[in-house]
C-alpha cells in the first residue's frame, strides 16, 4: 500500500493554503495511490484490507462521538461507465496539477487498494457524499473510504464537465487527498479558515465559491447561471492548486505545448468553471466563439490576502455560467475576442491581444504587448513594456478607428498592413518621405499626425484631394516620427 507522511495545518503562512490544508497524515507521493470502485460483494475483502464501516473522526463528527454506521444492504453497484469517466477524470485533475499519480484497479486487488469508494442508497449519511482523509482516521487502518449516495438529489446523475454531480467527485476526492472546507479547516488543532467566513458565507471578497476552491460549499460563481447540469465546477480552483502543490509538490509537465482554451459559449451541458494549470508553450484564451461579449483576463491568481484578486480573474463570456481563471505562477500569452464588445486583460509577459470585431478595450499592462483591436472603435492600452499596436483591418471614414490610451513614443510602436495601406511598400520602418505633422504637404505624405486632435491619418491621394482615412487617435501633441511606424 501507499506510503503516508504528515504535513503542518498551517505549511504555508497563507491563510487561503492553509484553510485548504487539513494537516496530519497525507500521502506520500512517492508511490502511486491505488484506488477501487468498490462493489458490495467485495465489501468484506475491504474490511480485511483495513479499511473500517463508516467515518469515525469525519469533519462532520465531534471528536470522540458516535459516528453512524453504514447499513451494508444500501451497497450498490456502479452503474454506468459514465460514472466510472467521471472518476477517472476527477483523478486526473488532481494528477495534472501535483505530483501524485494514482492506479486505478489494476494488478491488484481491493484488499490491497489505498482509497476504495462505494456507491450507496441511504439516507444515513445525510449528505451527497462524504469521504474519510488519513489524517481523520487512526494510524492502524489501511484504507480510506468514500461513500456517494447516488439517491441523495437528482445531481448525482450530472456527471459532465460542470455538473453538480462531477463536481461533488471532485471535492470528496480533495478531501482523500488531505483538502479541508475553506469555511472550517478540517479538525486539527491547526486549522485556518477563509477570511469574513461566517456560517458557509461567501467570506471577504466572496472568495469562498466554488470557481476558487471546489472545496467550497458555494457553487460556482455567484451572479451567474448555474443548474445540476451547468455551471458548478470543472476542474480545481486556484486556492486547491496551490494547496496541493504545498503537500506534494507541482507537476511541471502539464500542457507544455501551445494549448488554447476555448470559452464556454452556452449554459448547457459541459459548461462550468477551471482553473488553468499549465506549465509551457505559447498558449490562448479564446473567445472567437462567443455569442455576446466576453470578458479576458490573462493575470494569474496572486494567492494574496486583503487581495479580491487571491483566487483569480474571472475569464468568461456574459450571462455564460462557466469560464477559466488562472493558477499562481502559470503564464498564458495570448488573448482573441469575438465579434462583440470585450474586454481583454494581460499580464507581465509579453502578450498577443486580438479584439477581433465589436468595440472592444484591451489593456496590455507589463511587458511588450503586441495589441490587435480589428474592426471596430476599439481602445487600446499598452501598459509598460515596449507595445505594438496593429492596423491590419479595412479602414472607414465613419468607424474602425482605434484610441490608444497611453501613447509612449520612447518605446511604443505602430505596425501598419501594407494590404490595408496600399500605398505603402514593405520597408521594415515606414519611408520618412511617406510621413508628416500636419497635414499632406506632398504627393507622398500618406501618413499624418494631426498634434491638435491626436488624429493619425491615411491617405492615398497624398497632398491631392480626397482621401484621407483617421485610423486612430494617440492624443494630443504627442511625441512620435515616422521611425515609429513599420510596415508589413
Amino acid at each position: 500500500m501507499a506510503t503516508t507522511k504528515s504535513v503542518d495545518g498551517q505549511l504555508s503562512g497563507n491563510v487561503y493554503i492553509d484553510s485548504l490544508i487539513w494537516g496530519g497524515r497525507v500521502w506520500d507521493q512517492t508511490v502511486p495511490i491505488k484506488v477501487w470502485l468498490g462493489d458490495p460483494d467485495e465489501y468484506n475483502s475491504a474490511l480485511a484490507g483495513g479499511g473500517r464501516n463508516f467515518y469515525e473522526g469525519y469533519f462532520g463528527i465531534e471528536p470522540g462521538a458516535q459516528a453512524p454506521t453504514l447499513n451494508v444492504n444500501t451497497l450498490t453497484f456502479w452503474q454506468t461507465q459514465a460514472e466510472v469517466n467521471a472518476f477517472i477524470y476527477a483523478l486526473s485533475l488532481y494528477e495534472s496539477v501535483c505530483d501524485l499519480q494514482f492506479d486505478i484497479e489494476s494488478e491488484y486487488t481491493i484488499e490491497q487498494a489505498d482509497i476504495v469508494w462505494w456507491r450507496v442508497d441511504s439516507n444515513d449519511i445525510g449528505a451527497l457524499a462524504i469521504h474519510e482523509n488519513l489524517a481523520s482516521i487512526p494510524n492502524t487502518v489501511g484504507q480510506v473510504w468514500g461513500y456517494f449516495n447516488y439517491a441523495a438529489t437528482e445531481s448525482w446523475s450530472q456527471l459532465s464537465l460542470g455538473g453538480d454531480g462531477l463536481s461533488t467527485i471532485v471535492h470528496e476526492i480533495g478531501h482523500g487527498l488531505g483538502l479541508a472546507h475553506p469555511h472550517d479547516g478540517g479538525r486539527q488543532d491547526d486549522k485556518n479558515t477563509f477570511p469574513g467566513v461566517v456560517d458557509g458565507s461567501t467570506g471577504t471578497f466572496g472568495l469562498n465559491q466554488s470557481v476558487y476552491t471546489a472545496m467550497s460549499y458555494n457553487s460556482g460563481l455567484a451572479g451567474t447561471p448555474r443548474t445540476f447540469v451547468y455551471g458548478n465546477q470543472a476542474g480545481l480552483g486556484a486556492f486547491d492548486i496551490a494547496a496541493l502543490q504545498w503537500i506534494y509538490g507541482a507537476n511541471t509537465t502539464t500542457k507544455t505545448g501551445d494549448d488554447i482554451y476555448a470559452l464556454p459559449t452556452s449554459n448547457a451541458v459541459g459548461t462550468g468553471w477551471s482553473c488553468i494549470w499549465d506549465a509551457g508553450g505559447d498558449d490562448t484564451i479564446s473567445g472567437m466563439d462567443a455569442t455576446s461579449s466576453v470578458t479576458i483576463d490573462l493575470r494569474p491568481a496572486t494567492l494574496a490576502e486583503h487581495d479580491p484578486h487571491a483566487g483569480g480573474f474571472i475569464s468568461a463570456q456574459v450571462g455564460i455560467g462557466g469560464g477559466f481563471t488562472i493558477a499562481s505562477n502559470v503564464t498564458i500569452e495570448n488573448a482573441y475576442g469575438g465579434r462583440y464588445a470585450d474586454k481583454l486583460y494581460g499580464n507581465g509577459a509579453g502578450n498577443r491581444m486580438l479584439g477581433n470585431s465589436g468595440t472592444d478595450s484591451l489593456y496590455g499592462f507589463d511587458g511588450d504587448d503586441i495589441l490587435i483591436g480589428g474592426t471596430g472603435n476599439d481602445k487600446l492600452y499598452g501598459g509598460t513594456g515596449k507595445d505594438v499596436f496593429v492596423f491590419n483591418t479595412s479602414l472607414s471614414a465613419t468607424g474602425n478607428k482605434d484610441t490608444i490610451g497611453d501613447w509612449n513614443g520612447l518605446y511604443d510602436m505602430i505596425e501598419l498592413d501594407s494590404d490595408v495601406f496600399t500605398k505603402l511598400t514593405r520597408t521594415g520602418v515606414l519611408n520618412k518621405a511617406n510621413f508628416v505633422i500636419g497635414s499632406a504637404k506632398d504627393s507622398n505624405d500618406y501618413i499624418g499626425y494631426d498634434r491638435g486632435t491626436g488624429n493619425l491619418w491615411y491617405d492615398r491621394n497624398g497632398s491631392a484631394a480626397g482621401g484621407q482615412v483617421v485610423f486612430a487617435n494617440i492624443g494630443k501633441n504627442k511625441a512620435i516620427g515616422f521611425a515609429d511606424f513599420v510596415v508589413i
